[in-house]
């Protein structure tokens, strides 16, 4: 996960069934991340909360 510190964008790269990496970007506040790794769901504005962009 790369977490754009300039503006609100955020990068998630994934293993597909195929081992093959997959690119999921999301700009949006309103937008849902999910973090396999902790088992979590997190808004794009839970992220961006209290950060000017």
């Amino acid at each position: 996960m790369l977490v754009d510190s300039e503006s609100m964008h955020v990068e998630v790269f994934r293993l597909n069934e195929n081992n093959h990496w997959e690119l999921e970007e999301y700009n949006d506040a309103d937008s849902s991340i999910q973090i396999k790794a902790i088992n979590e769901n997190t808004l794009m504005a839970e992220i961006y909360e209290g950060v000017r962009v």
